[in-house]
């Protein structure tokens, strides 16, 4: 499938920078391919969080199978040295890679409506994952457990459950959970992938009790938020992507008026993909939306999925979905200036 982004769309992003619009930022340039090594690089690995610990950089597999050898099961690694090298060259990629097992997934399989694992985030010498579930389930959850060798041992007696917001009518929203898990202070901040409700809230997780507490949003967000991850000065980064879907059509008619544009080109408005990183500001009794940050429009077609710091910008990870219904594991770096924050 092939997208217009001419006529309004491009009348816009003028309108935008040169009126300097003060929730938005400059747009993201210069962008660096990582090229993954091949037993990475395949699409069915469905790569789901992204999250840096001790020198390494962890890719968090859907692990949504029973089997533990499928394809997205487990979690790989790479080296941030590796990362680096890659980075540097622009072109050289990244050759090698450890998996680690996930231990303890069985019970956590058994959780009511089980859908795989979503996001991926270490705090205090624990990793932290968050689990989705199917549209008849009341609730995500969060689980948490420590690395042990090469594993990564959950620990089934700690799990919280996360209860979905619903929607004006008592429903739930299609294929959305907590997708973006990032950490402030010695918190969790766990926000749900739509957030297009009259009062939309993240839950703040305490990680030594895992008692939660709900924190409102001071206003809605269109598009998903896919992952998150803190930056610094109490802000927290977050994926903010859009692709048309008919069976999650609720993301279209979420859509804030002054976001249409984005989305929207030709005289017919036909929708087409977006990307781009919410700025968000963490706050005693609430989270502020900044701001946004556009990514380039060769990134659009990507379902992004993970996002974790790195030097002076962020990695990005998708899950496999590329344009044209293509799949392939692709990771980026984008720096981010003084500017872009």
């Amino acid at each position: 499938m092939r997208f217009s982004f001419s006529g309004p769309v491009f009348f816009f992003w003028s309108l935008l920078f040169f009126c300097g619009s003060s929730l938005f930022a400059q747009k993201i340039r210069k962008a660096v391919r990582i090229g993954l090594p091949e037993g990475m690089a395949l699409g069915s690995r469905e790569f789901s969080g992204l999250a840096a610990s001790d020198g390494r950089m962890y890719f968090l597999g859907e692990n949504r199978g029973a089997h533990p050898g499928s394809p997205a099961a487990g979690i790989y690694s790479v080296s941030l040295d590796d990362l680096n090298e890659s980075i540097r060259t622009k072109g050289k990629p990244v050759r090698q890679y450890r998996f680690h097992p996930v231990l303890g997934i069985e019970r956590v399989r058994q959780l009511n409506g089980y859908e795989g694992l979503e996001a991926l985030t270490f705090l205090g010498g624990s990793f932290f994952v968050t689990v989705e579930t199917g549209l008849h389930s009341d609730s995500c959850y969060l689980v948490t457990g420590q690395i042990q060798g090469d594993a990564f041992r959950i620990d089934t007696s700690r799990i919280l459950a996360l209860e979905k917001p619903l929607l004006p009518d008592g429903g739930k929203v299609f294929n959305a959970g907590f997708e973006a898990l990032a950490p402030s202070g010695n918190s969790l901040y766990v926000f749900f992938e739509f957030n297009g409700f009259a009062r939309n809230y993240a839950y703040r997780v305490n990680t030594h009790s895992l008692k939660r507490e709900k924190v409102p949003l001071d206003r809605g967000i269109s598009f998903r938020l896919t992952d998150a991850v803190y930056w610094k000065g109490r802000r927290i980064l977050g994926i903010n992507y859009f692709f048309p879907l008919k069976a999650e059509a609720i993301y279209q008619q979420a859509v804030e008026e002054e976001d249409k544009l984005l989305v929207q080109s030709g005289s017919e408005g036909k929708w087409h993909p977006f990307a781009r990183l919410a700025v968000l500001k963490v706050k005693r009794k609430k989270v502020k939306v900044r701001r946004f940050i556009p990514m380039p429009d060769e990134f659009w077609t990507s379902n992004w999925e993970g996002i974790a710091l790195h030097k002076k910008g962020v990695l990005l990870i998708n899950d496999k979905f590329i344009k044209e219904g293509g799949a392939e594991t692709q990771l980026i770096y984008l720096p981010l200036g003084r500017r872009s924050l």
